[in-house]
């Protein structure tokens, strides 16, 4: 049985009905969703209760099978989230950052296996111990190998902040966790199935640093894998509310090659449902 890969990228809410349920069961549907210093008491949107109903109102209504999430910044939450959104189970990087990445993935779709951080030798490339939660599910699915775990990896990488020196500097860590990560994968095989979902803090067309080249090249040159999110780049589309660019990227390893339905990656701009969505939800489209 044919298996697709469905990405969305981002939307909002602001009457719960006119938010589009964006799941099919014949399809593997699948976000990444920065969620500006969710729960944090003094960053991000100063009302967490707000920025709480918001984000419930949001994946509650798109119904994705799986999404991972960044900035995950107050742990009880973390947990009201999980509590609003009781078709879901969730998982949580446990470095000591405030900023944590997450995944939520449908209870009655995937038994969850394990959960780990990996290349701990490149804590600083992964700025200074963001290390890339990878997940492993099993997806409950006619057809799928029992033998095939799904693997998924959530990022949050070096962001491009500072003077001109530093963001040449958060530049080089981005490439050097790029390289580190498709390495740790490619060592998988050609048939493992897994999807990299995250805030990747820079493009896949350009770098988001004036006058350099993508940090992420391996990635689209190699042509077992898939950049879900590449068109949005090359379309000039991007995922944050206040710069030009696509910085939140999914993508699919080797075994999933081909399997995505045509033109059904796209950013999700939140603002029709949730007035005023930058200010009390996130600077981050899903």
């Amino acid at each position: 049985m044919k298996r697709f890969i469905w990405l969305c990228l981002a939307i909002s809410s602001q009457l719960y009905a006119q938010i589009p349920n964006l799941n099919d069961e014949n399809r593997l549907d699948v976000a990444t969703w920065n969620i500006e210093w969710f729960g944090h008491s003094s960053s991000g949107p100063s009302n967490e209760e707000t920025q709480l109903a918001n984000a419930t109102k949001l994946l509650v209504g798109f119904d994705f099978d799986m999404i991972g999430v960044c900035e995950i910044s107050d742990v009880a939450y973390w947990n009201k989230l999980l509590n609003n959104c009781s078709d879901y189970q969730g998982v949580l990087s446990t470095w000591n950052q405030t900023q944590k990445t997450g995944l939520l993935f449908k209870k009655d779709q995937f038994d969850f296996i394990y959960q780990k951080h990996i290349l701990a030798n490149y804590d600083y490339e992964f700025a200074s111990g963001r290390l890339p939660l990878e997940v492993g599910l099993m997806p409950k699915r006619a057809g799928w190998n029992p033998k095939d775990t799904l693997r998924v990896w959530v990022l949050h990488m070096k962001a491009n902040t500072g003077s001109s020196s530093s963001k040449v500097k958060a530049y080089n860590r981005r490439y050097n966790a790029s390289v580190a990560l498709k390495m740790y994968i490619d060592r998988l095989g050609s048939s493992n199935k897994g999807l990299v979902l995250g805030d990747w803090n820079d493009d896949f067309d350009q770098s988001i640093l004036s006058g350099y080249a993508t940090p992420f090249s391996n990635w689209i040159k190699d042509t077992n894998y898939t950049v879900l999110s590449y068109p949005l780049s090359l379309a000039g589309k991007k995922s944050t509310v206040s710069y030009n660019s696509m910085i939140d990227h999914i993508v699919a390893t080797p075994g999933f090659k081909d399997l995505e339905i045509e033109d059904s990656t796209f950013a999700l701009y939140c603002e029709p449902w949730i007035s005023g969505f930058g200010n009390n939800t996130s600077d981050h489209y899903p």
